[in-house]
Parts: structure tokens; sequence; C-alpha cells
């Protein structure tokens, strides 16, 4: 047995990705001076097959991943932060905006990362990053 699902939408409706960086902005601004050790953690996929429609929903858009994997690696914030919601939808890169307010709060601390790689895949559903930014020294 199997059955067949059809969908008027095939892709989630997203957010505006500013939204998330200005809202982390005013959270680091607040908490940046208090006693507290503070832990952002960004954690997602990048791009996704199934939502990549130029690739026919096949595999991911792994050069989109490699540009913002370089953005993010020259702490290029204003242009991850200025990044299209047709851009973000035309790459398959909707689970990419929860990087969004880790962007915002390094960029706010004027942070660069430390240590980052990409796994790419064309054969799975997505490419996954990963990335360490130092502590911010107070």
């Amino acid at each position: 047995m199997f059955f067949v699902v059809v969908a008027r939408e095939p892709r989630p409706q997203i957010f505006v990705q500013r939204h998330g960086v200005e809202m982390i902005l005013q959270i680091v601004a607040a908490l940046r001076d208090t006693p507290w050790r503070i832990a952002i953690v960004g954690s997602s996929s990048w791009s996704h097959a199934f939502l990549t429609e130029k690739h026919s929903y096949i595999y991911p858009d792994v050069e989109s991943d490699r540009i913002r994997f370089a953005q993010m690696n020259a702490a290029d914030y204003d242009a991850l932060r200025n990044l299209t919601g047709a851009e973000i939808e035309d790459c398959g890169q909707h689970e990419f905006l929860n990087w969004m307010p880790l962007f915002g709060a390094m960029a706010a601390l004027d942070q660069k990362p430390v240590w980052s790689t990409l796994l790419e895949s064309y054969v799975m559903n997505s490419s996954k990053a990963l990335v360490l930014y130092p502590p911010v020294k107070t």
C-alpha cells in the first residue's frame, strides 16, 4: 500500500530574516554587560532537496550553501542579513533562517569564526554546516 500526498503549497512560508537578526541584536544589547555567561546556538541544515524546485526537489543547492558558508567565514553579516526571501526560497535554504539570530549576535559582538566545516551532500537531503566562535572577553 502507498499514499500520494498532494499539497497546494509545496514549500512552507518563510519569515523575514532581518527580523531574526534585529531581534537578537536587541537581546545582545540587553545582555552584553551582564555577569552571566551566555551561549547562542544555531542548529539546522542549510539547503534541502525537498525545498529546491530548481533541482526538481532531488538534491540540495550545494553551490548556494558554499556561498553562504564563505559569507559566514568572512563574517560578511551584511550580505547574510540582506538576503531576500526569494533568494532563500530559490535555494531551498528555509532552515538557514534559523542561523540568522546567531549571525546577528556575532555581528553585534564583532565576532568571526575560529573554526567551521561544511559537509556537502548531493545524495542526502541537505548539507550540514558547523561553526565555532570564540568566547567574548569581558
